[in-house]
């Protein structure tokens, strides 16, 4: 049996290792955009979507993406899968259908056997398959850390495309998935996981988010987006333009089993949920009594995180109703969307929903 425990091969599991936003922001400044002489590219860097949009055909759009990361689990074919689900999901959260995909890979070949990188590309490769997507081929290079991906193109029809703006005064907000996948790959490489955490973690992890799909020939969803490597705040952020403003509430997120306490037992002011964090903060009205670690928890970085929907009130109960059949569990209505006036800050986190500030 291998033994090879993956997440010790990196500095930072999953989406954690991506790059602060805020450092992200600077170096995107610096980009060259080639002229779009015929106005085919609908979405680019400008809005972090989760995918770039070009016009197609009269009625069709390309989605295209790019997603990998480094181990965010032990388990070779577990990684490769949870990479894989990760890069389709954002196809999925923009309402496409993911069609070919290139795979991207990169390891240390003196120290990880072959057999632990068959494996990865084992469970990636079984992902893409299973969802009818097209594996045409990859890149692979020698490097001290571990990653693995995917660069995808999807196509959705124009009528169902989804973005993360749109949001409109009084939508709520709902999240399909719990909160805390970065807590929990750190607490793993520390060894602090037991049996019964990772069982009920890992099929969320592996879940593809093929409901998007559904979601995006759904009418009432005004945006929709994923949440992954800049946590809840970060990419509930994307979601907020100019003239929104967003209510959070603390007490309806919901978080793994022991999330709380792990990150206590994890914590570092140079995580990338901290990072997240300080990012973000200027934007963000938190309450004085919501401690550094429960903040910690909403810029927490997710791989493969759930869909976050901004959705009409009058169709909450239909498209919840939708999701519950679709993924046979809970999900969570856990803010709302209003005018952002005069104030200063995007989000207003509060502890209570049932507490008006």
């Amino acid at each position: 049996m291998n033994t090879t425990c993956l997440t010790n091969f990196s500095q930072a599991g999953g989406c954690g290792c991506k790059v602060d936003p805020s450092i992200l922001k600077t170096i995107l400044e610096g980009s060259v955009k080639a002229q779009d002489t015929n106005n085919k590219l609908l979405v680019g860097y400008e809005t972090r979507d989760d995918c770039a949009v070009y016009e197609d055909s009269e009625d069709s759009y390309l989605l295209f993406t790019t997603d990998f990361f480094t181990p965010v689990v032990d388990s070779g074919y577990e990684y490769g899968w949870i990479a894989a689900a990760n890069a389709l999901s954002d196809i999925y959260s923009m309402g496409g259908h993911p069609i070919l995909a290139n795979a991207i890979l990169g390891y240390p070949s003196d120290t990880l056997p072959v057999e632990v990188i068959r494996e990865i590309v084992r469970g990636g490769s079984e992902a893409i398959a299973q969802v009818g997507c097209l594996l045409a081929g990859g890149h692979t290079i020698n490097n001290p850390q571990p990653f693995y991906g995917f660069s995808i193109i999807g196509r959705v029809q124009k009528e169902h495309l989804k973005t993360n703006l749109g949001a409109k005064p009084g939508d709520v907000l709902i999240l399909t998935k719990p909160l805390g996948a970065g807590i929990y790959t750190n607490a793993m490489k520390m060894g602090l996981l037991d049996d019964s955490m990772i069982a009920q973690t890992l099929p969320m992890l592996m879940e593809v988010n093929t409901v998007g799909a559904k979601l995006g020939k759904t009418p009432g969803i005004h945006a929709l987006t994923d949440v992954t490597g800049f946590g809840l705040i970060g990419h509930a952020l994307e979601m907020v333009d100019a003239q929104m403003h967003l209510t959070l509430f603390y007490d309806q997120i919901p978080f793994y089993e022991g999330t709380k306490e792990l990150a206590r037992a994890t914590f570092s002011p140079k995580s990338g949920g901290m990072n997240n964090l300080h990012s973000s903060e200027s934007r963000v009205r938190f309450p004085d009594k919501l401690e550094t670690i429960q903040r910690s928890l909403l810029t927490d970085p997710q791989s493969n995180g759930g869909l976050l929907l901004a959705v009409d009130p009058e169709d909450k109960l239909a498209i919840i109703s939708l999701l519950k059949n679709e993924l046979q569990r809970e999900v969570h209505e856990i803010g709302v969307f209003s005018e952002k006036e005069n104030l200063e800050y995007s989000i207003e986190i509060k502890e209570d929903k049932n507490v008006v500030a």
